[in-house]
């Protein structure tokens, strides 16, 4: 997954043509020190890297009707390319409002685009991920790298319909169907990891004052993979089976937006996944989420996001990680994200400004090679459109 520095200025190039034609958006160029950037356990004594990370991030609307958001990352580290990672999320949607017998409706229908590039290094071994074929009859056991397992690209589409109870009240629906794609491997027992998945929302926001606004919502996921086994408690593949994932989730919180310089919001999730026949796969996971962003003074911003999440699953089966989706691995921990941004000059509409990164992870399990603490901290520029 070896990514050249010229892609990296390309990114951008790309972004400082692009910006002027939006109405908001940003580009930021940055460097830093990290850690731990494989997220390996302290007895792989991992070692301290310098790395670099470019990105644009486009929020465009056109007559309130048109809405075009992309979000595009490179990191490339100097010294261990294993590390490097490439993101883009692009969504194009209409969203307006409508009315039948002088009831006002709001809709939305949207397309979004996805792609990841990373090299997976595994969490037992310390090093690039490799997969020994189960020999079958006659035939020989074969190693490969799998470095490129998580590699993917993902499309779909999403719907939603809203309407307003009073002036303080909001139900809505949502229905979105992503069909992902991973990079394939002929390997004999490697489960193929692309799917299809389609949800059915319902939520509700309230909002008593001007500054805060409550919302709840409940979300079905139907996740089926095109071309993969469910397992029994042994974790042996079973024949003649479709694996199928329900995701049950609900999501809470508090919105607060005192003025333009204070903005809070303290979110939870929960989610109970099963699986079909063995339940081999059945998990639980939630979280708790809290995010500011606060103007010290002129000029001077902080923001920061706290995080807990866990995962685990409903028996203890010891399931390998190479079976599994990337973030499947039984873990609990904190993260904490800092950033300071001080605008050094304005032009117009446009802003350049320097900012200081800080992030924190602190994450237990209960395998020892899943344990981990992470630091990382950058500093950079950020010329912005808004």
């Amino acid at each position: 997954m070896k990514k050249t520095q010229f892609f990296v200025l390309l990114c951008l190039s790309f972004a400082q043509q692009t910006v002027y034609a939006t109405n908001k958006s940003a580009v930021i160029a940055s460097a830093g020190l990290d850690d731990n950037p494989h997220e390996l356990a302290k007895s792989f004594v991992p070692e301290q890297e310098t790395f670099a990370l470019a990105g644009f991030y486009i929020d465009y609307h056109y007559d309130e009707l048109f809405y075009w958001d992309v979000t595009s990352e490179k990191a490339q580290y100097f010294d261990d390319g294993r590390a490097d990672w490439f993101n883009l999320n692009t969504d194009i949607k209409v969203a307006s409002d409508f009315s039948i017998k002088d009831v006002v409706f709001n809709y939305s229908i949207g397309l979004n685009y996805q792609s990841n590039d990373e090299t997976f290094v595994n969490k037992e071994t310390g090093l690039v991920a490799t997969y020994t074929t189960t020999p079958v009859n006659s035939e020989p056991v074969v190693t490969e790298s799998i470095a490129d397992r998580f590699d993917h690209k993902e499309n779909g589409f999403h719907l939603s319909l809203g309407y307003p109870i009073n002036k303080d009240s909001l139900v809505f629906l949502q229905y979105a169907s992503q069909n992902r794609k991973f990079e394939n491997y002929e390997l004999t027992g490697l489960d193929n990891l692309d799917h299809k998945e389609s949800a059915i929302l319902v939520g509700v926001e309230f909002k008593p004052s001007e500054y805060g606004k409550y919302f709840i919502n409940f979300e079905q996921q139907i996740r089926k993979y095109e071309d993969r086994n469910d397992r029994d408690r042994e974790g042996l593949l079973l024949v003649d089976t479709q694996l199928i994932f329900n995701h049950y989730q609900v999501n809470l919180g508090y919105e607060f937006q005192l003025d333009d310089k204070t903005h809070w919001e303290f979110k939870f999730n929960y989610v109970n996944r099963t699986a079909s026949d063995s339940h081999y796969y059945d998990a639980q996971s939630g979280g708790i989420h809290i995010s500011t962003d606060y103007q010290l003074a002129d000029y001077h911003f902080i923001s920061g996001v706290l995080a807990y999440n866990t995962f685990f699953y409903d028996e203890s089966l010891e399931q390998s990680f190479v079976y599994y989706d990337q973030d499947d691995v039984e873990q609990r921990g904190i993260n904490l994200n800092v950033e300071y941004t001080w605008v050094l000059a304005t032009l117009l509409d446009t802003y350049l400004a320097f900012y200081a990164n800080l992030q924190v992870s602190d994450i237990d399990s209960p395998r020892e090679e899943y344990i981990y603490s992470k630091n990382q901290a950058s500093i950079g520029f950020r010329w912005a459109l808004d």
